[in-house]
């Protein structure tokens, strides 16, 4: 829910109706799984804020506060990056490099979730020219990555 309405393909009303859901499964557990937590986080923000905001109440609420607190950290790493940095640029060239490998492998781990393989596509920008630390270093990072990663929206023109 949370990924089809990043992508505009889910109403504002289906959002409310999945959070709704998402509070009732939370409630029904005395320690909510991790999965829950972040699923009310992520399917109840619209913006980044809201998504620190609720993050950080779902945490203060769960018995298992650091292990889920560092779950979230990751995505919202995952997400928005660092928050007190400026977005670095992506030069066309790099993006459209070697017949658009860079553009294509980015596309085909966002549609199939194929993140194991961004440092494969970490490994094609460095060799189209991009040194930006920031960026080469989160597609290699082993922290988990999902759709909506700010490295592959800002390749896929996404953010």
């Amino acid at each position: 829910m949370a990924e089809g309405y990043a992508d505009d393909l889910v109403d504002d009303r289906d959002r409310r109706q999945a959070e709704r859901d998402a509070r009732e499964c939370a409630a029904d557990q005395d320690d909510p799984p991790e999965a829950i937590a972040v699923g009310w986080a992520v399917v109840r923000t619209a913006t980044p804020w809201w998504a620190a905001h609720t993050c950080a109440l779902n945490t203060r609420r769960a018995s298992r506060g650091r292990k889920t607190a560092a779950i979230q950290a990751d995505l919202l790493r995952d997400i928005f990056g660092n928050p007190f940095r400026v977005v670095p640029r992506l030069s066309d060239t790099a993006r459209e490099w070697n017949r658009g490998i860079v553009l294509r492998l980015a596309a085909e781990s966002y549609e199939k979730r194929r993140f194991g393989e961004l440092p494969v596509l970490a490994d094609a920008l460095e060799d189209a020219g991009c040194a930006d630390e920031a960026i080469l270093s989160h597609l290699r990072s082993a922290r988990p990555h999902v759709r909506g990663c700010w490295v592959i929206d800002l390749i896929l023109g996404k953010s």
